[in-house]
């Protein structure tokens, strides 16, 4: 699944407008970054969601979600 980054350059948008990895940690500071790819706690850390984002181009690669256990056995 691929999802646009959505930002205004309006500094009243409520749509983060994520340019590097820290912006994405201003949103959600419990995002990790592993060898490229930038995983997202979900549900108290329940699950995680490995992601691949393109800054440049605004693009957000859902590469897999799976339970905290998964997580565990990943390869990156």
């Amino acid at each position: 699944m691929v999802s646009k980054i959505k930002g205004g350059d309006d500094k009243d948008s409520k749509d983060p407008k994520w340019l590097r990895f820290n912006d994405v940690l201003n949103t959600f500071n419990s995002a990790s970054y592993v060898k490229g790819h930038i995983i997202f706690n979900i549900k108290g850390k329940q699950f995680r969601m490995d992601t691949v984002i393109s800054f440049k181009l605004g693009v957000i690669k859902i590469v897999r979600i799976g339970t905290h256990k998964e997580y565990g056995n990943w390869k990156f």
